[in-house]
């Protein structure tokens, strides 16, 4: 019996065209899925990277009082998301603001801010994001392999899809299309 999976069939092996007759094909499909996570993995850790950064950005400090006539960038210029990175069997990106007085405006408290701006402008969105991530992680992995492509949403639709489904407001077809898209409460990944 050979069974091929395909865009109309489960999610795994959609963009591979796996089939499955014999313990031989089952272990060289096997390994393609395997070949292929990392890659597919550090895509989505990219993206959610990149809305990390974006909601930093909003609140990272400013020097309205200073042009930098010297050259040097203001903070927000000088945002950064790069990687992925595959090192051993670790998949990383590294999000950063490259200057000088980076570190002090982050970690100095006391130093003035005008609304919304504020100091831990890069930990505060990734805490903010954490509680989404692993279930973000294995939906953007599998929307990957079905050739879906994931585009990672940004932390206030995610509270607002999370409240929905928390409120029971949705049902039906509805609620099972939610929960397929958002992630199941947040599932066994919390």
């Amino acid at each position: 019996m050979v069974l091929t999976l395909g865009p109309t069939g489960t999610r795994y092996g959609a963009k591979l065209r796996i089939e499955w007759d014999g313990l031989e094909k089952v272990r060289a499909n096997l390994k393609k899925i395997a070949e292929r996570y990392p890659i597919e993995m550090g895509s989505v850790l990219r993206e959610e990277c990149i809305q990390i950064m974006d909601k930093s950005l909003s609140i990272c400090p400013f020097d309205q009082d200073n042009n930098h006539k010297d050259g040097t960038p203001h903070l927000n210029e000088t945002a950064q998301v790069e990687g992925p990175y595959y090192v051993k069997d670790k998949i990383y990106c590294v999000m950063s603001y490259d200057t000088p007085y980076a570190v002090l405006q982050h970690e100095v408290q006391e130093y003035h801010h005008d609304e919304p701006e504020q100091w831990k402008y890069l930990e505060h969105p990734m805490n903010e994001r954490a509680p989404f991530m692993a279930v973000n992680l294995a939906r953007g992995v599998n929307m990957e392999r079905v050739l879906q492509g994931y585009t990672a949403l940004p932390i206030a639709q995610l509270r607002e899809n999370l409240a929905q489904l928390n409120a029971g407001r949705l049902r039906g077809v509805k609620q099972r299309q939610a929960i397929r898209k958002y992630g199941h409460l947040l599932g066994r990944f919390v």
